[in-house]
């Protein structure tokens, strides 16, 4: 009983804003359009930790989930964007800086039996960098807009990294 009482209070929070001068934690949902997942849209947790004293600087770790349905074989491919990014700012307006990797795996509808069984696996990564603006607004909306740059391997017989600037845009709630 008492481990259900310990988790259900770390688990309760109260809803938490960048404007609070004593809330050091902010939990964050939203959809990205473009950005980290590869395809069109992603949906998106982030927790973000205040580093400085005087709420200049954060600190946010993000996973989120997407699906890619590849045109030539309409197999899916599930994504899972993973990031770490640094916030700086006061008040409404923040500069992001953020590193990341996204994994994706699927299986492709091709049964040709002249392919071996790896090359029917659809595998690929990204590193993913950022740097853009993140708005807040009535101390719990968020829009962000920032270009990602990809440099991403998803060709099984060379170890080549293709590179390509995306833009990206969030639209979230802190939780």
């Amino acid at each position: 009983m008492r481990r259900y009482l310990i988790v259900g209070l770390l688990f309760s929070s109260p809803i938490l804003s960048f404007a609070q001068l004593d809330s050091t934690i902010h939990n964050v949902g939203y959809v990205e359009v473009f950005g980290n997942s590869g395809g069109l849209l992603s949906i998106n947790y982030a927790r973000i930790f205040r580093v400085s004293k005087n709420n200049t600087v954060w600190m946010a770790c993000r996973a989120g989930f997407s699906i890619i349905n590849k045109s030539v074989d309409s197999s899916s491919i599930y994504n899972f964007p993973l990031e770490m990014s640094g916030i700086i700012g006061r008040g409404k307006h923040h500069l992001e800086i953020g590193a990341g990797y996204t994994p994706g795996f699927g299986t492709s509808n091709l049964k040709s039996p002249s392919l071996p069984p790896n090359d029917r696996i659809n595998r690929f990564y990204a590193y993913l960098f950022r740097c853009g603006y993140l708005l807040t607004m009535n101390d719990d909306f968020i829009l962000r807009i920032s270009p990602v740059l990809e440099l991403m391997h998803n060709d099984p017989t060379t170890k080549r990294l293709y590179a390509q600037v995306i833009p990206a845009i969030s639209i979230g709630m802190l939780f």
